[in-house]
């Protein structure tokens, strides 16, 4: 492992490898020149991995000439980067702001969740009412079938006792018929 370089070796890397983005060399293509793995380019350009000597030694040896032509291609009007943005310090603030949405959905989600509990606190005292409603209606279906139950044998008394009355009616009939006077 290389030793880490100076402040502004490792600027100009960043800013080298600002350049090779810009003219379409990706990530990977860089890294498959330079024979390593593509996350540790990628953190040696965001300062997670801070460059070493013998890192920026072979990245010039490799990428030097290419480098060299698109500045000649691509001449950088130094006025407009007098205040070049580490990778590093773009990394933290916009992980500070993903930190932020973050918080701020975390916070939403929460007073949704609340929102969630209390609906089914309430659908469940609903269930509950519903519940207790349907056992009473049951309890109700129950006392009308043995009302039924009573009108009908009730019913069927009065029936017996109409028939029975009939019966007593026709037999009197039948007897004043045979005797032609009628019994007071």
């Amino acid at each position: 492992m290389g030793r880490t370089t100076e402040d502004g070796r490792t600027k100009q890397f960043r800013k080298d490898r600002d350049l090779l983005k810009k003219n379409g060399y990706s990530n990977e293509e860089v890294a498959k020149l330079l024979k390593m793995d593509p996350g540790n380019l990628s953190s040696h350009y965001t300062g997670g991995k801070p460059p070493g000597k013998k890192f920026l030694d072979k990245f010039y040896a490799v990428m030097g000439e290419i480098i060299k032509q698109l500045r000649a291609d691509y001449p950088i009007d130094e006025s407009e980067s007098t205040t070049v943005e580490e990778p590093m310090g773009r990394y933290l603030n916009e992980r500070d702001a993903h930190f932020q949405t973050l918080k701020l959905d975390n916070e939403a989600f929460r007073v949704n969740l609340f929102k969630v509990v209390a609906t089914n606190e309430k659908l469940a005292d609903s269930a509950k009412d519903m519940s207790e409603t349907a056992k009473s209606l049951a309890e109700s279906v129950k006392d009308m079938a043995k009302s039924n139950e009573m009108l009908a044998q009730t019913n069927q008394k009065m029936v017996d006792k109409h028939l029975s009355v009939w019966d007593e009616l026709a037999k009197r009939g039948k007897e004043n018929d045979k005797g032609g006077a009628v019994k007071s």
